[in-house]
């Protein structure tokens, strides 16, 4: 099984790729670049093209948000 993860900083890419290996688990890891979790849809499209994913994970930090902005944010993505 092959998966997808993207983050937003270098650090959460370099703890993702290390738990990852722990794991056994093969992963490739994406920067979100600028966090813009509505830009997210259109790096996924671009990485399936080439490669066959079994799972897409986004870890977005929430910067302390209340819980009803997050859960609208999560419905606006998955919807697009």
């Amino acid at each position: 099984m092959k998966h997808l993860v993207i983050v937003e900083g270098v650090s959460d890419r370099g703890v993702v790729k290390g738990l990852a290996e722990r794991l056994g688990v093969d992963v490739d890891v994406l920067l979100m670049r600028g966090n813009r979790p509505r830009k997210v849809s259109r790096m996924v499209n671009a990485a399936l093209r080439t490669v066959v994913y079994d799972k897409v994970i986004m870890l977005k930090d929430t910067h302390k948000l209340p819980e009803g902005k997050v859960r609208e944010l999560s419905e606006k993505l998955s919807r697009e």
